[in-house]
């Protein structure tokens, strides 16, 4: 178990040039072409931060002042919203990845796996540009940031390796059941809404808490928030549990994609 665990770690490091073209190629759809270019991937971040700054401190920022955890409300939701939007633009699109790509996913030698590996790393890149505009952020307004925020790397592996097994799944499932890409959309809609993006815990009424404790973007979004905004470690808890459910998520994504890799040829 162990020697073939360690071939397919090998063999998909031997992929890594093609992901890197993918995701490249990616990017150049997204901004080649634009006056601005790559530069819309500071800009746009940089305008949601402005508006949420302006809306929500202005208009509801009052209503949540009480809470500890919340010091600057445009901070606290954008802080949220930035794993949430790479998690959601990447299971979005990889659910679709093998339908969309028909013609790759016929050579049985391309390596499928790769497709979903760029997805998760091209809306990655969007993240980490809007991270970089909230530290800037964080320094504007408060002077400093704190040193927990150099943990962040590992909380973004477990989201990464959480995001790719449930795409690799539900894009093998797509293909088996066509209705399962039109109905993700409005699940992810529900599942952000059942995520404290908008909301402290605070404010869930007890007999709902469990809802949004067992919600695994629960403890990834309030890790953000601990170490990047309120400088200190995320909850042991909340962190175990999101690392352990992200291997499993993978494993069981990776094995469903594989064991029914095959039959994708003949489906599609």
């Amino acid at each position: 178990m162990g020697k073939r665990l360690a071939l397919r770690i090998k063999r998909a490091l031997g992929f890594k040039d093609l992901v890197k073209e993918f995701v490249i190629s990616d990017l150049r759809a997204r901004y080649v072409g634009s006056t601005l270019g790559i530069f819309w991937s500071v800009v746009n971040p940089l305008l949601m931060l402005i508006v949420y700054t302006f809306v929500f401190s202005v208009v509801l920022g009052v209503r949540f002042r009480e809470d500890p955890g919340i010091h600057n409300y445009a901070l606290y939701l954008f802080c949220g919203m930035l794993p949430w939007i790479a998690f959601q633009e990447s299971v979005a699109a990889s659910v679709g990845a093998l339908t969309a790509n028909a013609n790759l996913v016929k050579h049985v030698v391309f390596p499928v796996k790769a497709l979903h590996a760029s997805i998760v790393l091209s809306a990655l890149f969007s993240e980490l540009v809007g991270l970089a505009i909230l530290l800037v952020f964080k320094v504007i307004l408060y002077g400093e940031v704190g040193l927990w925020f150099l943990f962040l790397p590992v909380v973004i592996l477990f989201q990464c390796i959480f995001t790719m097994g449930l795409g690799l799944y539900l894009s093998a499932l797509n293909v088996f059941f066509r209705d399962t890409a039109p109905l993700v959309r409005p699940l992810l809609l529900i599942w952000m809404y059942l995520t404290p993006i908008f909301y402290p815990l605070s404010i869930v009424p007890e007999r709902f808490k469990i809802l949004i404790y067992l919600n695994p973007m629960t403890p990834l979004v309030t890790a953000y928030r601990d170490l990047l905004l309120n400088d200190r470690p995320p909850a042991v808890s909340g962190s175990v549990y999101f690392a352990v459910l992200s291997i499993a998520v993978f494993f069981g994504g990776y094995r469903f994609f594989t064991r029914n890799h095959l039959r994708f040829v003949d489906l599609i």
